[in-house]
């Protein structure tokens, strides 16, 4: 059995962690200089794109009015956010204030769809209606109809019984000529 003391443990992992520290700064080498190649690539390529790209304009910002320079328009946006409602911004209070109005304004819309929802079940429920009412209308027609006709069968039956009846009356007349009689007719007014 072999038994490790305190100080052979440590020395062990001094070796260790020196290895892994040469191991570390050889792999950052590596990447060093292979950093370095790209970059070299790179440059050479923005070289390239720069000779063949003719002018190349630098990016610009413009800054806003009253500014001349980045530190001027820094300022002047904290003195905007201190005072905005000098600068034509809107206050917390402003900004309070919409949101209520848009809270008010949503739950007026809500209530208005809910009306409209509520006006389209009855408008839907009176077109029943009405449609009934069309039927019956129609169906009473009908009926108006067949009882125009009935009335038209029944006078043509009454005109027909007229000419009957002054048919027979000549006939009774005659027979009373012949007989030496006289006849006398009761006749009922039309109404």
């Amino acid at each position: 059995m072999s038994s490790k003391t305190p100080d052979s443990n440590s020395d062990a992992e001094q070796d260790q962690s020196a290895d892994a520290e040469q191991d570390q700064s050889a792999d950052a080498e590596q990447d060093q200089s292979a950093d370095a190649e790209q970059d070299q690539s790179a440059d050479a390529e923005q070289d390239q794109s720069a000779d063949e790209t003719p002018e190349a304009n630098p990016l610009q910002i413009a800054l806003p009015d009253g500014s001349a320079s980045v530190s001027d328009a820094i300022v002047t946006h904290r003195e905007m956010l201190r005072a905005p409602q000098e600068h034509g911004l809107a206050t917390e209070q402003d900004v309070t204030h919409l949101s209520e109005a848009i809270e008010s304004l949503s739950a007026n819309i809500s209530e208005t769809n809910q009306e409209h929802d509520e006006s389209r079940s009855q408008i839907d429920k009176l077109q029943d209606v009405v449609e009934q009412q069309r039927g019956q209308i129609d169906e009473l027609q009908d009926v108006v109809e067949q009882q125009r006709g009935q009335i038209d069968d029944l006078q043509s039956v009454v005109e027909r019984q007229h000419g009957q009846i002054d048919e027979l009356q000549s006939m009774v007349s005659s027979l009373a000529g012949i007989l030496g009689t006289e006849t006398e007719w009761d006749t009922f007014d039309e109404e």
